[in-house]
């Protein structure tokens, strides 16, 4: 299990993380939801171990995260930040690879591997493309095709911090339906989400967050209630019914 027990980190002397608490387990559809600066990002960094916290500690295994190597901890987790700063005009292939260097694959192995990850993420037509020529949406595809090939089976956990970004509804939906299925095949999935709908439609539990404290943690139907969303995000949010899912929206006046 990969967990954070009581963690604060600080920032300028002040709080990005406030005593925050919570369990990341197999089999698990995770999703941290959160207005800006809530600490989505500070919270998944710190589980990673990529942000050494002030107080509290992050267990991995039942050890400090930190005490296991980053070649280590690459095996065991496979990771997308929110910012890729890559401007070298690198063929989409070859970002996509990258996702190899922690894994011990032959290179043909390896090879197969990459293109059924561009297959999922429908990019195998940009393989040749200079990444720096790529659309946001297409750039953001292919980070997380390169995230694929770094899941083995021997990876436990998968964390992303906004992996929607800036890409269209069909890859949205498409992207969250591989995540689900990476959760049913036991590993432990977290997202840093924005769009409550799908968060709704693919999570098994949801961390709500706002100004580095963790407001409330459960199922969808004890965190996504609209009064609890409306104080949190500050805007008036409602919820109907359709087709078997929960839709939320913002309630204009």
């Amino acid at each position: 299990m990969l967990k954070a027990e009581s963690i604060s980190v600080m920032r300028n002397g002040q709080a990005v993380l406030d005593n925050a608490s919570v369990d990341i387990r197999p089999g698990c559809l995770h999703v941290i939801l959160g207005p800006n600066g809530a600490g989505k990002t500070s919270l998944l960094k710190a589980l990673t171990g990529l942000t050494r916290v002030d107080s509290g500690r992050v267990l991995l295994h039942g050890e400090k995260v930190q005490s296991y190597s980053i070649s280590e901890r690459s095996l065991l987790m496979s990771v997308l930040l929110q910012e890729q700063s890559l401007d070298f005009p690198f063929k989409v292939r070859d970002v996509v690879s990258m996702g190899a260097y922690p894994v011990n694959a032959t290179l043909l192995q390896m090879d197969s591997v990459v293109q059924q990850a561009m297959a999922a993420l429908e990019i195998e037509h940009l393989a040749e493309r200079n990444y720096t020529a790529l659309s946001g949406g297409e750039k953001q595809r292919t980070h997380v095709a390169r995230l694929l090939v770094q899941t083995t089976a021997d990876t436990r956990y998968v964390l992303l911090d906004e992996p929607l970004k800036a890409i269209d509804l069909k890859h949205q939906v498409a992207l969250m339906q591989q995540f689900r299925a990476m959760a049913n095949q036991g590993k432990a999935v977290l997202l840093v989400l924005h769009d409550l709908t799908l968060a709704a439609q693919f999570a098994d539990s949801i961390t709500l967050m706002d100004k580095g404290r963790i407001i409330k943690t459960g199922s969808v139907e004890q965190v996504m209630q609209p009064d609890i969303l409306s104080t949190v995000f500050q805007t008036p949010i409602n919820a109907t019914q359709a087709m078997g899912h929960t839709l939320f929206f913002v309630h204009s006046i």
